[in-house]
C-alpha cells in the first residue's frame, strides 16, 4: 500500500466490513472508540502501513468518520410513498450519496424512477426514506449512512 484513499471508523461485523470495502471501493477500517493499536505506538487516528516492524510510515487519519448500520422489519405491508423514518434517530443529508439502502439484503437505487425517494430537498437533513413499491411485511431493510 502506497497510501491511504480514506478510512472510515465502523464497528460492525468485519463479514460486513469486507463485503462494503469490495462494493464500494474503498478502504474501511474496523477500529475502536479509544486506544492503543498493539504494538505499533498508534492511536485510533493514526494508521500505520509498511511491513508492520516499525520501519513503516505512519500517517494521521483526517477523513475519519463512523459509518452507522440500522435495521427496519416491516411490521406490516408497507404502500408505495409512505416515509419510513430510519431507525436509532440517524440521519443522512439528501442527495450526498452518503445512504445505501438494502431490501432483504439487494441493493436498492435512489430516485423516482428507481427504488426509493430520499426525502427532502438536496442538502436537507433527512431522517426518512420512501419506497416506489409495495415492502411486503417482515422484509429486512438496512440503512447504512456514510
Amino acid at each position: 500500500m502506497t497510501g491511504i484513499a480514506k478510512i472510515s471508523k465502523y464497528d460492525g461485523s468485519f463479514k460486513f466490513l469486507n463485503k462494503l470495502n469490495r462494493m464500494l471501493g474503498e478502504l474501511y477500517v474496523r477500529v475502536r472508540d479509544a486506544g492503543i493499536f498493539p504494538g505499533l505506538g498508534t492511536t485510533h487516528t493514526t494508521a500505520a502501513y509498511g511491513d508492520h516492524l516499525h520501519s513503516g510510515v505512519y500517517s494521521v487519519v483526517d477523513h475519519l468518520h463512523t459509518v452507522y448500520t440500522e435495521i427496519y422489519i416491516c411490521p406490516y405491508n408497507i404502500a408505495p410513498l409512505v416515509p419510513i423514518t430510519i431507525p436509532g434517530s440517524r440521519s443522512y443529508r439528501v442527495g450526498s450519496n452518503k445512504l445505501l439502502v438494502f431490501i432483504n439484503g439487494v441493493l436498492q437505487q435512489a430516485g423516482t424512477s428507481n427504488d426509493y425517494r430520499e426525502v427532502g430537498n438536496t442538502g436537507d437533513v433527512a431522517t426518512t426514506v420512501m419506497f416506489n413499491y409495495n415492502l411486503a411485511q417482515d422484509s429486512k431493510i438496512t440503512f447504512i449512512i456514510l
